[in-house]
C-alpha cells in the first residue's frame, strides 16, 4: 500500500459544531464532484476549470445554456447529460398509419389519424308519401353533423325540406338529383313539412 502526499489529515473535515452554516470545502477548488462554470467555451472554460481539478466522470454545470455535462476519457471533450426519458412524438404520417408502438400521440395526431381512417357514412331517411304518416316530420339528431351534399335517390315532387333554418323546395318530379352541391350546415334538425307524391330516399351526404 503506498503511502498519500498533499497535507494529510486524519478525519473527516467538520465544522466545531452542528451550529456552525460555513462551508468546509469551496466547490470550485476541489477535484471532480461537481463543478459550476459560466460556460464550456475555451478560454473561459479552461481557466474556471482547470486540468488538475478534471476527473473522467465528474459533472459540470454550465449556467449559459442551464444544461449539464460529463467530463469524457480525454478529461478535454464533454457530453450532454439528459435527464429522464427523451420522448418522441408521432409525425402525422406515422399517426394515419396506425403501425409505429413507441412514439407518442398527442391530441392533433390522434384527431388526424381519426380523420384519416373513420369513413363517414350517408345518413338515410325513408320519406313516404301522402297519406302515409303525418306531417311535417321532424327528424331529431343527438349530435351536429356537417351535410356536404343532399340527394333525393326516387321519384318525388311538391315537398319542402328545411334543414339548419334553410328550406329547399323542388316543383317537378327528379330523380337521384343533388338539391344543393355546395350546402355545408350544420345539421340538428330536419323538418319534411310537406308530403311527397310517391316515397323517396333522402340521403344525406357528410363533409
Amino acid at each position: 500500500m503506498a503511502n498519500n502526499t498533499g497535507t494529510l489529515v486524519g478525519a473527516t473535515v467538520r465544522p466545531f459544531s452542528t451550529a456552525d452554516t460555513f462551508a468546509v470545502a469551496h466547490q470550485d477548488e476541489i477535484k471532480g464532484g461537481l463543478h459550476t462554470v459560466s460556460t464550456i467555451n475555451s478560454p473561459a472554460f479552461n481557466a474556471e476549470l482547470p486540468d488538475e481539478r478534471r476527473q473522467v466522470g465528474m459533472w459540470i454545470y454550465a449556467l449559459d445554456d442551464g444544461k449539464t455535462y460529463v467530463m469524457d476519457s480525454n478529461l478535454s471533450s464533454l457530453t450532454e447529460k439528459v435527464f429522464g426519458d427523451t420522448i418522441t412524438i408521432a409525425t402525422q404520417a406515422e399517426a394515419e398509419a396506425g403501425t409505429d408502438n413507441t412514439k407518442v400521440m398527442t391530441a392533433l395526431k390522434v384527431k388526424q389519424a381519426i380523420d384519416s381512417n373513420f369513413t363517414k357514412l350517408p345518413i338515410r331517411i325513408a320519406l313516404f308519401q301522402n297519406g302515409v304518416g303525418a306531417y311535417p316530420q321532424v327528424f331529431k339528431y343527438p349530435q351536429q353533423v356537417v351535410v356536404a351534399s343532399i340527394t333525393l335517390a326516387d321519384n318525388c315532387s311538391n315537398y319542402s325540406i328545411t334543414i339548419g333554418g334553410t328550406t329547399y323546395h323542388k316543383d317537378n318530379s327528379i330523380v337521384g338529383v343533388t338539391i344543393n352541391a355546395n350546402v355545408a350546415v350544420l345539421l340538428n334538425s330536419l323538418t319534411i313539412s310537406s308530403g311527397f307524391a310517391a316515397n323517396a330516399l333522402l340521403i344525406l351526404n357528410p363533409a
